[in-house]
């Protein structure tokens, strides 16, 4: 399971208990509510961006075929 947040880290619980491993990749918020809407919307694309990156380095460094 891969969690994004540190609410989501914090609070959900295990799905697949016994089900591999728990990766924590924490990202900003890009909905605080102190962003403009413009700059929600490019912190949005920022962390989306940044999320790929993570993931496929995981997948790279896990040695799985994507």
């Amino acid at each position: 399971m891969i969690v994004v947040c540190a609410n989501a880290e914090k609070n959900c619980p295990g799905i697949w208990p016994f089900g591999g491993q728990l990766e924590y990749l924490p990202f900003d918020d890009p909905a605080s509510p102190e962003l403009a809407e413009f700059e929600q919307l490019v912190k949005f694309r920022e962390v989306r961006d940044s999320i790929e990156r993570q993931i496929r380095k995981w997948i790279s460094e896990a040695g799985i075929a994507d």
